[in-house]
């Protein structure tokens, strides 16, 4: 008998064995996490199976999706063109270019509610109405500095040997983070909850959190494309552990010299062995 390869029936991607289940003939693609029955086309329906399989998917779509960060460290990511890498001795600053497509509705909204306060205070100034005028100035400054905003702004992460720091510029933003480097274990990559499961998954939207050591983690970026999400946690998972290699080596050679070395000489992250 020839042996059966599988493969996806919707992105056609080959199945491997331990995503098969004999007994039960379904797989699931590891890529597209599609749930299908490989069996033979004539075999009477299952209700139960069908119900149950149904249930699990919905339960599945609608939790957010952690991603593989160990797959993030095997395989290089690439750069995507809409970061920008800058390195300052041991300092890494990594600058996000904000995309208005990915607001696209918040350009809209800004856009209407700017446009029609702008026609009243333009009404107001013609009439010589000045309180008029003043009113509709002040009311269109959040939208003309949300709209400036999009098409101007990029998220700066900066990593020292002490600091995580998350900001925006060149117009502040309500995105700011900022954490101890030795609270900081791992970084980790999950898809938004609210992301549009209908979309393939290099366009759905993902967050990056930061664990720290108590076991709690924190958002550091949201809404990234994957390509984005993957770059990001992986040089910040490559200066983290340069971070704890410089502190071994400082201690390691403290040991042999028997020299002391100056706490401030010291990264604060504990190295763990």
């Amino acid at each position: 008998m020839k042996p059966v390869h599988l493969t996806c029936p919707s992105c056609g991607q080959p199945i491997s064995s331990d995503q098969i289940n004999i007994q039960k003939t379904l797989a699931v693609c590891s890529a597209c996490h599609t749930v299908f029955n490989f069996g033979e086309s004539g075999a009477a329906p299952n209700p139960l199976r069908q119900l149950g399989e149904v249930v699990s998917e919905w339960f599945r779509d609608a939790a957010p999706q952690p991603i593989d960060n160990d797959k993030i460290k095997r395989r290089k990511v690439q750069q995507p063109n809409t970061i920008t890498v800058n390195q300052v001795g041991s300092d890494l600053e990594l600058a996000l270019k904000w995309s208005w497509r990915n607001w696209w509705w918040l350009l809209v909204i800004a856009g209407f509610w700017g446009a029609i306060t702008l026609y009243l205070a333009v009404q107001g100034l013609l009439e010589g109405d000045i309180i008029r005028l003043l009113l509709m100035l002040a009311i269109s400054i959040p939208p003309l500095y949300i709209i400036t905003a999009l098409f101007r702004n990029s998220t700066y992460t900066r990593l020292t040997h002490n600091k995580l720091t998350v900001n925006s510029r060149p117009l502040p933003w309500s995105d700011h983070v900022e954490l101890d480097m030795d609270e900081i274990e791992r970084f980790s990559v999950e898809e938004d909850a609210w992301s549009d499961k209908g979309d393939p998954p290099s366009q759905r939207d993902y967050n990056l959190y930061a664990h720290l050591e108590d076991g709690s983690k924190v958002k550091v970026l949201e809404d990234l494309k994957r390509d984005q999400a993957w770059f990001m946690a992986q040089e910040l998972e490559r200066a983290l552990t340069d971070e704890a290699e410089d502190a071994a080596r400082l201690v390691a050679q403290d040991d042999e010299d028997e020299t002391p070395v100056p706490p401030d000489a010291l990264p604060r992250r504990s190295v763990r062995r």
